[in-house]
């Protein structure tokens, strides 16, 4: 790991990434895609070792460009948005044609695509998961781990992250005789999953640079799969007063994905109130093989949401 291209690096994962990297014994170089430089620049000071690139990461000959002029070998591949999956196809097409490039590590969502329930079960999860089902295709069939010349890879599954908690703020401390929450996690569950824990995976993947982790999928997440109930009542002893779920009937729903439309797009608001309704039906975990492996890749067990939400908590209240 010589030079790194890094997208989404001032996001929630690369908040915690682009740290780590600085901080790595290889001391590489870090390509950041981003419409901010300005932002990068005062989020991490000026160091010649932190390149941002302001391009278009939908052109492929940009992303093949960035990749020859800074001699790119690793790459973490983090997209979202409506143009998602013509993004993500683009971007890794270039990376096929780039020959400094040896491995990269692509930013999905937990399931294993390979087993036809779980396959339908995230395409029926709105654009947002089942571009991801396409893109892990592509890799599978077109692009082999390692073969043929190709770079070698590895994806990345997370289940539902910590810091979805943040938007909980105004609807549990608006009142101070009662919360309101507006993650739904279901009857069946929801596992959890860590900034911090994607970020350590990320780097953990560069290091093993397809090595033994080339070709597979590791799921991200807590073991526990915390259903709506059970999270009612964590979040109700931290914050010491009954805390109320937020209904799944039509009519609430269509009102959430109207206030949605207002600050994330109609595609996105559509595609994010899909993923609910068929988190709440269904759940969102990982298995007891899925999680061993967890422990094994990152060397640690995952993070835990409920210390994670104590100390978030805390924050609101100092803040307050």
């Amino acid at each position: 790991m010589k030079s790194c291209l890094i997208t989404g690096a001032t996001g929630n994962i690369g908040s915690f990434l682009l740290p780590l990297l600085l901080s790595h014994p290889s001391k590489p170089k870090l390509v950041c895609t981003t419409r901010d430089a300005a932002k990068l620049s005062a989020k991490y000071g000026s160091s010649d070792r932190l390149v941002a690139a302001t391009g278009s990461f939908s052109d492929p000959k940009y992303i093949e460009q960035i990749c020859q002029e800074h001699s790119i070998d690793s790459v973490f591949v983090n997209l979202v948005g409506g143009d998602e999956l013509a993004n993500t196809y683009v971007f890794i097409s270039a990376l096929q044609r780039s020959p400094s490039v040896e491995h990269f590590v692509y930013l999905s969502v937990a399931r294993d695509f390979t087993k036809p329930e779980t396959r339908a079960l995230t395409l029926s999860c709105g654009h947002a998961f089942a571009c991801k089902v396409t893109i892990e295709d592509v890799l599978r069939e077109n692009y082999p781990s390692g073969k043929d010349g190709h770079p070698t890879w590895t994806v990345l599954g997370p289940t539902s992250f910590f810091n979805n908690d943040e938007m909980e703020q105004q609807g549990m401390t608006g009142k101070p005789e009662s919360g309101f929450l507006t993650q739904i996690t279901g009857p069946v569950g929801t596992s959890r999953v860590s900034s911090e824990d994607m970020a350590e995976a990320v780097v953990k993947s560069f290091d093993d640079a397809g090595t033994k982790w080339g070709g597979k999928k590791i799921m991200l997440g807590t073991r526990k799969a915390y259903t709506t109930e059970e999270t009612v009542k964590v979040w109700s002893n931290i914050l010491g007063k009954p805390v109320y779920p937020m209904g799944m009937d039509k009519e609430t729903m269509d009102g959430t994905e109207t206030r949605l439309r207002g600050f994330l797009g109609n595609e996105y608001a559509r595609s994010l109130t899909m993923m609910m309704e068929t988190r709440n039906k269904y759940g969102f975990q990982i298995t007891d093989e899925e999680y061993k492996d967890q422990v094994e890749f990152l060397g640690h067990e995952a993070r835990s949401w409920e210390e994670h939400l104590k100390a978030l908590v805390a924050k609101w209240k100092e803040t307050a």
